[in-house]
């Protein structure tokens, strides 16, 4: 079995679930009940009066609100009545700019004329909805003086001196450049970032206040970099989204679903609006936007089948647009939701071949990653990765290494002397491996069965230190290795029993019998290891797919260890699955009943049946039976068969279009001389197996090869021309197939 391998270190952005219906019409809400509060200056929560005494006669507002009538916020006196002049919150001492003064003039509020400074609008001329474009506006300049700020701090000093005559665009430039400056996270507990925090959020919520689409994604934006984005503020934008859909151009849509990614919230209905939005628009996306739509759902484990199409889409006709990060991204996108565009992972695929020694190390990953993850075997770029690999192995950081060295081995395309480059660089950072890597990485050599010495001894002591913090999937993938490579180290297994037992509750079936597997294996025997083990798998018995059923048994016959019980349930659950049973599981889970002398403890009839004469006829699989195995079990059936199989690169048929190229791949595939009975290619074709062979023509070889190809489950057969077979070898995953 092998482990489920996900990368934890996300690929950075470019700067399961059914999708969920769109949310109903809002029903018209209550008026609010005006408060003497108001955060900005914009009179979004004033008594009418005042409210209405910053507004323009166009309807946008001036600077206005609280500011304009020179009241405070938080408690609604005048400044005059404050001490110092100051209003409620404004910072004093040594972090003060002293009292708030007019940017023109120098002089204070309460010295203007209606209490407006310099260029502050009361007739709707430059008023807050047009503080952002007017070149004379005080709201605009408020913009500049934020982006002229040296450093968070400092911003935050001024919106606190200013804080009564920002309007909302003020305050999400504000909040924009504290998250954008890479200091805002140390300053989540300051008390001046949680009051422009508080007030973006409930300008956001506040229905009356209108505010344009980017305002809104800058705003998620920076508070998934400040990591303060909750499913709160995901409700107010969701609601702001629907009021004005059309408004949403590409770029507030991707920064808005980077924003719910990053902070790992996932509000369904808003990302069904933006999923709806993204594919009605899908032609206005550039290529970071695309790459961080896809990664957002890719993050949040969502997929959306009619967006991914749209996307792949439009990936694939800008794929040589994309620059080398957000050709990673993407392409690691898809691959994690486990969408499968032949198109799209083809043309990036050419692409990221092309500038394979561009791509940062990162990249390079992802790329052989994603590729590993949909089963494409690209010889030509997993070559030219391995190159570039031992060409920066200094470069290549612990998740790098460890996913990449996965990807090699999960494709099968294993060179020992890069894989024993990649065991001596691994040593380097052996101390710093999560419990992922360690189980990744020791698992990935168990499966090509290179036991490196030093290594495997590394990862065992590192293992053992930190066992601790290792998951079921971990425990049984570094017990599983162990086993397989016959390293039988009882430090190790001993932490490992005690951790198994410890948390046995967690473990899932496939941790279980991989690890039961791995005791057995090794014949290491602990009482308490196997009792845990056995009574966490017995309730959940009828979940257990043929592979574990057989890994249980086969274990317990091992240590001679006989659990009725257990025994029993396994003989139901088998027997109601023995159809999907691979032959190497169903002789290990009969001779492990055999070597414990166990009869069918349930009394099936089964038992009688082989008395009476023999095994009751099976009924053939059907064609979603066949589907469910895996290409590799097939492989393996079938050489136990006598039969040998040998994976064709799809790299060397990319010729095959001309008619004399077409010829010869059929003549180099199938040959001219005499036939050996059961040869030829066996092409996996969406679910499908097809037998493709060759019978010598009437007239003789000379004339011609003649191809038949079968469907071997549905069992029809039909003449297949050479074009065809080149087709189907382009397309495809193909096998040549002969007698062992």
């Amino acid at each position: 079995q092998q482990p489920q391998q996900q990368p934890k270190q996300l690929p950075p952005p470019q700067q399961q679930q059914q999708q969920q219906q769109l949310l109903p019409p809002r029903p018209q809400q209550q008026q609010r009940q005006p408060q003497l509060q108001s955060p900005l200056g914009i009179g979004s929560h004033l008594p009418q009066g005042q409210a209405q005494k910053g507004k323009g006669k166009d309807g946008k507002g001036g600077a206005g609100g609280a500011a304009a009538a020179g009241v405070c916020f938080a408690c609604g006196r005048r400044r005059e009545e404050h001490e110092g002049g100051r209003f409620c919150g404004a910072p004093s001492g040594g972090a003060s700019r002293g009292p708030p003064t007019c940017f023109r003039c120098g002089r204070a509020r309460e010295e203007h004329p209606d209490g407006r400074y310099c260029g502050a609008g009361g007739s709707g001329e430059g008023g807050a909805g047009a503080g952002e474009e007017g070149a004379g506006n005080a709201l605009s300049r408020f913009n500049r003086e934020i982006v002229q700020c040296p450093n968070a701090v400092s911003i935050l000093e001024l919106y606190s001196e200013r804080r009564g005559q920002f309007d909302f665009v003020n305050a999400v430039t504000a909040l924009h450049r504290v998250a954008k400056s890479g200091e805002g996270r140390g300053l989540r507990s300051d008390a001046l970032l949680r009051n422009l925090v508080e007030d973006v959020r409930e300008a956001v919520g506040d229905e009356g206040l209108r505010k344009k689409p980017r305002h809104i994604a800058n705003a998620s934006w920076a508070l998934a970099r400040l990591a303060l984005l909750d499913m709160t503020f995901l409700s107010f934008v969701c609601a702001e989204v629907l009021l004005a859909v059309a408004a949403f151009e590409p770029h507030s849509i991707s920064s808005t679903a980077w924003a719910m990614a990053t902070a790992a919230i996932e509000h369904g209905p808003l990302l069904a609006v933006l999923a709806s939005m993204s594919i009605s628009r899908i032609g206005e996306f550039d290529t970071r936007g695309l790459s961080n739509v896809v990664w957002a759902f890719a993050t949040l484990r969502v997929t959306d089948r009619p967006l991914l199409a749209a996307l792949a889409a439009q990936a694939t006709l800008d794929v040589a647009l994309f620059d080398e990060q957000a050709l990673s991204t993407t392409l690691w996108s898809f691959a994690k939701l486990g969408y499968h565009d032949v198109a799209l992972v083809d043309g990036f695929a050419k692409q990221a071949l092309g500038r394979i020694s561009s791509l940062h190390p990162q990249g390079l990953s992802n790329v052989v990653w994603s590729l590993a993850k949909l089963q494409v075997r690209h010889a030509e770029l997993f070559r030219a990765a391995a190159s570039q690999c031992l060409a920066r192995l200094p470069e290549l950081q612990v998740q790098h290494t460890t996913n990449t060295v996965w990807a090699f081995v999960k494709v099968q395309y294993v060179d020992e002397g890069f894989m024993k480059a990649i065991a001596n660089h691994s040593m380097s950072f052996i101390d710093r491996c999560a419990p992922q890597n360690l189980g990744n990485l020791i698992w990935s050599f168990a499966k090509i069965a290179l036991q490196e010495g030093p290594l495997m001894a590394a990862i065992s002591v590192a293992a053992v230190a930190k066992m601790s913090a290792c998951g079921h999937q971990e425990i049984g993938n570094i017990a599983w290795a162990c086993a397989t490579l016959a390293l039988r180290d009882e430090p190790l297994f001993a932490a490992v029993a005690a951790e198994s037992i410890a948390t046995a509750g967690q473990f899932n079936v496939q941790g279980v019998a991989n690890t039961m597997w791995a005791f057995a294996k090794l014949s290491i025997t602990n009482d308490g290891f196997v009792e845990a083990m056995s009574a966490q798998a017995l309730p959940k018995i009828s979940t257990w797919d043929p592979q574990a059923l057989s890994n249980i048994v086969w274990s317990d016959a091992t240590l001679s260890i006989v659990n009725e019980p257990l025994l029993t349930a396994v003989s139901v659950q088998a027997t109601r699955t023995i159809s999907q049973f691979a032959t190497q599981n169903l002789s290990n889970t009969i001779w492990a009943y055999a070597t414990l002398k166990v009869v069918d403890f349930s009394g099936a009839s089964p038992a009688d049946d082989m008395y009476d004469g023999g095994v009751p006829e099976q009924a053939p699989l059907t064609q979603e039976e066949v589907a469910g195995f895996p290409v590799e079990e097939v492989v393996e059936a079938l050489s136990t068969q006598g039969f040998r199989c040998t994976e064709i690169e799809r790299s060397g048929t990319a010729h095959a279009a001309a008619s004399d190229d077409a010829h010869a791949l059929a003549a180099d595939h199938f040959g001219t001389g005499p036939l050996v009975e059961g040869s030829g290619v066996l092409v996996v074709a969406d679910g499908r197996y097809l037998a493709c062979t060759r019978r010598i023509g009437e007239r003789g070889l000379s004339e011609g090869i003649d191809l038949r190809m079968r469907d071997v489950v549905a069992g029809s057969e039909e003449p297949l021309d050479v074009s065809g077979f080149a087709g189907l070898m382009e397309k495809h995953r193909c096998f040549r197939v002969a007698r062992a």
